[in-house]
């Protein structure tokens, strides 16, 4: 079945349509097929603005992830080095509190026999 259109419409009701079109139509045929015709437009130029706004919408969006994802990277950086800088300043340099249960006797942290606190108090 050869049809054109939805609902099974072919091609002899299509010939069917267009000769009852034209007998209640006749001298009007031109200005309805120009109606037509504007309508047609006006229904597709307001199709390319729908589609264009959803394409502006999801620029925007995409920039707007793109933009976050760079300022979380630049603060994740920036926390990282202040967090390096504290972990410096508290640990005394590049020394890692970690491993000074490690060190051999005598070159740990350094505690006055009969004292118990640590050397930063």
């Amino acid at each position: 079945m050869n049809s054109f259109f939805a609902f099974g419409i072919g091609t002899p009701e299509f010939i069917v349509i267009g000769i009852v079109g034209l007998l209640l139509y006749g001298r009007r045929l031109p200005e309805v097929g120009r109606s037509f015709g504007r309508t047609f437009f006006e229904f597709k130029r307001g199709l390319n603005d729908l589609r264009r706004e959803f394409d502006d919408a999801g620029n925007l969006t995409r920039s707007t992830v793109q933009e976050s994802r760079d300022h979380y990277r630049r603060h994740e950086e920036e926390v990282i080095k202040e967090a390096q800088a504290f972990s410096a300043g508290v640990f005394g340099g590049d020394e890692d509190p970690a491993r000074d249960d490690e060190k051999p006797d005598g070159e740990g942290p350094e505690t006055k026999k009969g004292d118990e606190t640590s050397p930063s108090s």
